[in-house]
């Protein structure tokens, strides 16, 4: 092997490495950009699950005093059926004077 051959074959192994290397930093960039807009989704979608759990709590608080209120009217009604079965029978008249 002549030094010209040796030279040459140095000069195609560096213009390889450079190739690689300059492909690899694209794909290196190319990642790093898709893990910086990925990890923005996350942010974005844990505000959107905050904002829903939120909610979630409002309506369950909501639906925690309704159901507080119907158990309070099922009492109430409850109460005066009990009331109106124990004086269902008509009250006696009352006493008429004769004179």
């Amino acid at each position: 092997m002549s030094l010209s051959d040796l030279a040459k074959s140095q000069a195609n192994s560096n213009g390889r490495y450079k190739e690689k290397f300059n492909n690899l930093r694209e794909v290196y960039t190319r990642v790093s950009a898709a893990r910086a807009n990925h990890e923005k989704d996350l942010q974005s979608a844990g505000v959107i699950m905050q904002r829903l759990q939120d909610e979630i709590d409002l309506l369950l608080e909501a639906l925690m005093e309704v159901d507080a209120q119907e158990e309070a009217i099922r009492r109430e009604l409850y109460n005066s059926q009990a009331n109106a079965t124990t004086y269902s029978h008509p009250l006696p008249a009352p006493p008429t004077s004769q004179q």
